[in-house]
């Protein structure tokens, strides 16, 4: 796999680079006929997305869509997309206006979907998504723009993506376990390997010290290395102090405390003997 490129390594503001793509159709129920589309952006570094709703791929619905969005999120510094020809006829129109000169527009090379995978798997998760939450039903167009905002929401509620560095705050994936549940580390150490690429990192946790590959880990987005350090104590002291409360309630077995599971079931200890 080719390396990524620098500037989506490089902390920056969210969606100062993004890139985006449209997704649908969609149809209301008080639109009889009418086809609706879903203007999908995303931060090239934090993964964030912003979504709009669309009448339409013309020109005009794209840029009222590409207002709102630079309403509400700032001017970006550099778009990325396909070829579309929406897309071309925007990129001409801001060139020509008075923020074209802050704002590069970079297209794939044509024939190349592929290259579009940053803005394509989140298409994925948004069609998902709908399906789950829609399944058949046909809603109004208010309500249609309330569960693409929801939507949006829940992508947004994942832990997003930054660079990883020594003494970065991180939450390490574990399996059959809730995302909020996810323990707190801190980036100790880096280990690359012979190539100088690092894939594997050392990790600090209110447990002890862990060794774990990169795709286990996310990044919070927090710069301040002694902001990470406060808010890694606080953590610990928190999930201590919920550990204590817990088996301070807990009866004794034999001079021993009864454990507890991830989903709070109270496992008795077995009887061993004593040889």
């Amino acid at each position: 796999m080719a390396p990524l490129p620098a500037e989506r390594l490089k902390p920056s503001d969210v969606f100062s680079i993004c890139g985006l793509d449209f997704a649908g159709p969609l149809y209301a129920s008080d639109a009889v006929g009418k086809k609706f589309y879903i203007l999908l952006f995303t931060c090239c570094v934090v993964r964030a997305v912003h979504l709009e709703l669309c009448e339409s791929l013309s020109l005009g619905d794209f840029m009222l869509a590409y207002k709102r969005f630079f309403a509400r999120r700032g001017q970006p510094t550099k778009i990325l997309s396909d070829n579309a020809k929406t897309f071309q006829a925007a990129q001409r129109l801001i060139a020509d206006s008075s923020t074209g000169d802050t704002v590069k527009w970079s297209f794939n090379a044509p024939r190349a979907p592929w290259r579009g995978g940053i803005w394509e798997r989140l298409v994925r998760y948004l069609k998902q998504s709908l399906k789950k939450t829609l399944g058949n039903r046909v809603l109004k167009r208010s309500e249609l723009e309330t569960a693409l905002v929801e939507v949006e929401s829940v992508i947004n509620s994942r832990p997003l993506t930054s660079p990883i560095r020594e003494n970065s705050l991180v939450l390490i994936r574990e399996d059959n376990c809730p995302r909020l549940h996810w323990p707190m580390a801190r980036v100790i150490r880096l280990l690359p390997g012979r190539d100088g690429l690092v894939r594997t990192i050392e990790l600090k946790t209110a447990r002890g010290i862990l060794v774990r590959p990169i795709q286990r880990v996310h990044v919070y987005e927090l710069d301040d290395g002694n902001e990470s350090d406060y808010i890694l104590e606080e953590s610990n002291q928190a999930k201590s102090d919920e550990d204590q409360s817990v088996n301070e309630g807990l009866p004794t077995f034999s001079n021993r405390r009864l454990g507890v599971t991830k989903r709070g079931r109270i496992v008795k200890p077995p009887n061993r003997l004593d040889l």
